[in-house]
């Protein structure tokens, strides 16, 4: 018997919080951004489980032990007419790498994600110095889009347009 045939993938649901929680510590800490990480159990609650979720996530354990995380939510792209579906975090405990976690966490997301909401691709964004993800993803079959900068609008500058400051 491999390593994981006891490893089950399911959805998540809110009394799994705090291990969501503990891996997405772990990926932030393991990428060298600890500080950059500021979310909190109560976000997750709120926004994921809450009255009306943003995010769905796929869990994968080992006996109730939690293993790695996938945390997904719908996109839809209007260059290709098509729904689909954005993995804002991807992670698997360094020990359970090489066994096709990764793999059945992305494939429990597109499966899912095409399920509820038609979802016909795929996305995500990988550090750029985080080489052995690139690899992983590219041994899938997925590339590079020609969408090569992600811009982001902080809640500092957020605030300072909507009140009309310069």
């Amino acid at each position: 018997m491999s390593t994981t045939d006891k490893i089950k993938i399911r959805n998540a649901g809110e009394p799994d919080i705090a291990a969501m929680f503990a891996l997405l510590t772990a990926f932030a800490r393991e990428l060298g951004e600890p500080t950059h990480f500021h979310s909190s159990e109560e976000a997750m609650r709120k926004y994921g489980f809450g009255e009306s979720p943003l995010f769905c996530a796929a869990l994968a354990e080992r006996e109730s032990s939690a293993l790695g995380l996938c945390v997904y939510f719908s996109e839809f792209s209007t260059w290709r007419g098509k729904p689909g579906v954005y993995i804002q975090d991807i992670y698997v405990h360094p020990e359970q790498r090489k066994d096709g976690l990764g793999r059945r966490l992305l494939e429990h997301a597109l499966h899912d994600a095409n399920a509820c909401w038609g979802a016909q691709y795929l996305r995500l964004a990988v550090h750029t110095h985080n080489e052995s993800a690139i690899r992983f993803y590219q041994s899938l079959g997925m590339s590079l889009d020609a969408e090569n900068h992600i811009m982001v609008l902080d809640p500092e500058t957020t605030m300072s347009i909507v009140a009309g400051e310069k």
